[in-house]
């Protein structure tokens, strides 16, 4: 059914550890939390919407023949109003995903009456695992749970964002990753509204340069043409290091009015002060070496001053 209604049907799967795959790390602590809210005692449990229930499994974990159990279920339920949106946005840099879901609020409602709480999964689609004897795909697998905050909005207009961040795990498959957020009503389970999205499709445009933040060498700065003199993925206009003002010669990095790089005095003070204290930063490091004999020491100060002072080492 999550194939035959991809826009309309949503799952996350909390695998229980005695059901699970031996070693297939499809469990998670907050299962057991999960499991607790929904009052589960039989495997498998389906909990549609947080409004009805369906327990145990076909022989041979056959669920095509639960498809007409399921049908009814899902065709009560598609045709139920919200008063909520949600939109995931997000981008990737320096290892860390980071993302803001923003919940909207389409018509009056007070959430703070029945407890509405924004709950963000990280799911892990389509994992080929072997189940009592029976090969499939776990769909929508629950990797880690990224956030559960109370909703405050009340009014038509207003939203509310909420921000999370996360790191991949090795066992993951990244192309397989979604974030699947949920607004629910924590006395009632009834849950109101849903929006999932892979985790590479939600990039936003921080800088609004045309460049989405996951493919953006510049993050926080306009650079529509993505330039890169020294090739090493961060954009010239917030590279520190873009090789063209710590060229060879200029160790301290001073510039002239039009932004050209000075080789003068002070930078033989600062290799003389590196040679003694040993202390240099990112961009100094691949401009030290002068003679390129694989050691910075005097012979370096000597080549930079023929440099400076006659222009030929």
């Amino acid at each position: 059914m999550l194939d035959e209604y991809p826009e309309t049907l949503t799952s996350v799967g909390w695998h229980d550890p005695n059901w699970s795959p031996f070693n297939s790390g499809l469990t998670i602590p907050e299962y057991q939390v999960r499991s607790e809210f929904y009052g589960i005692d039989i495997i498998p449990t389906t909990e549609w919407n947080g409004e009805q229930e369906t327990e145990g499994a076909t022989s041979g974990f056959d669920w095509e023949i639960m498809y007409n159990t399921f049908r009814p279920i899902y065709n009560e339920l598609i045709g139920q109003e919200t008063p909520y949106e949600i939109a995931i946005e997000g981008y990737f840099v320096g290892g860390i995903f980071e993302y803001d879901v923003t919940v909207t609020m389409d018509d009056d409602f007070d959430p703070l009456e029945d407890l509405m709480k924004v709950d963000v999964f990280l799911v892990e689609d389509n994992i080929w695992s072997n189940w009592c004897g029976v090969w499939a795909n776990a769909r929508n697998v629950a990797r880690d749970w990224l956030l559960s905050d109370t909703l405050s909005i009340d009014s038509t207009g207003a939203s509310e964002t909420f921000s999370f961040q996360f790191s991949l795990e090795e066992n993951w498959n990244p192309d397989s990753l979604k974030i699947t957020a949920i607004v629910q009503n924590y006395n009632t389970m009834q849950i109101y509204q849903v929006s999932t999205k892979g985790i590479h499709q939600g990039y936003t445009d921080y800088d609004n340069d045309g460049v989405l933040n996951g493919d953006d060498n510049c993050i926080e700065v306009y650079n529509p043409g993505q330039e890169d003199s020294d090739g090493d993925l961060i954009g010239d206009v917030c590279d520190p290091c873009d090789g063209l003002v710590y060229v060879v010669g200029n160790l301290n990095g001073d510039t002239d009015g039009d932004g050209s790089p000075v080789i003068g005095i002070m930078d033989i003070l600062t290799l003389a002060d590196y040679i003694t204290t040993g202390n240099s930063y990112e961009c100094q490091d691949p401009i030290l070496d002068f003679n390129s004999d694989g050691f910075v020491n005097v012979l370096d100060v000597i080549v930079l001053i023929q440099i400076i002072f006659y222009g030929t080492t």
